[in-house]
């Protein structure tokens, strides 16, 4: 049972960074979608 746990503990700590690594990249693309409603909008860029 306990070498079951660590090879879960093991893969959840080997996966983690692959999951960190996407988050930028997916927060660049809600902000670019977010900025091209807005301009879809007709919202002016100054404000």
């Amino acid at each position: 049972m306990m070498k079951i746990a660590t090879a879960i503990a093991a893969l959840a700590l080997v996966s983690a960074p692959s999951l960190v690594m996407a988050a930028p990249g997916s927060c660049e693309r809600v902000k670019s979608d977010i900025e091209q409603r807005i301009i879809n909008n007709g919202v002016p860029a100054d404000n």
